[in-house]
């Protein structure tokens, strides 16, 4: 992938941080915890939008896992410009998925416990 910020153009790969399959596609996580520069973001955001276009396509899509408001926003931004759109893209906030596993720990150990007999 190329795109062009103020050092000049730069080829770049990337990779999701996370992957899983959602109706039989593969699904990307980013974890976006630092702000990247407003060109790598377009590039990235563009690839997700050609590889995630339509019902066919290969990519389910993208869900951004940000730990402050500002990066949201500015992958937001970003992503309008990318020409990606919910629901190929969506975000939750660090502090959401962190809870969400948290519960499900919760429930899975209180199950895991129930399958035991229970409390003696």
């Amino acid at each position: 992938m190329r795109y062009q910020d103020r050092r000049g153009t730069a080829r770049v790969t990337h990779r999701p941080d996370l992957a899983l399959r959602i109706a039989g596609r593969p699904a990307a996580i980013e974890v976006e915890l630092q702000r990247k520069t407003r060109a790598r973001l377009i590039a990235i955001l563009s690839m997700y939008a050609e590889h995630s276009d339509g019902e066919d396509a290969a990519l389910y899509g993208v869900l951004y896992v940000c730990d402050r408001a500002e990066v949201a926003d500015a992958v937001k931004r970003a992503a309008v410009d990318a020409g990606l759109y919910a629901p190929a893209i969506s975000f939750r906030t660090l502090h959401d998925v962190i809870e969400q596993a948290r519960t499900a720990r919760r429930s899975r150990e209180v199950a895991a416990h129930a399958g035991r007999g229970g409390a003696r």
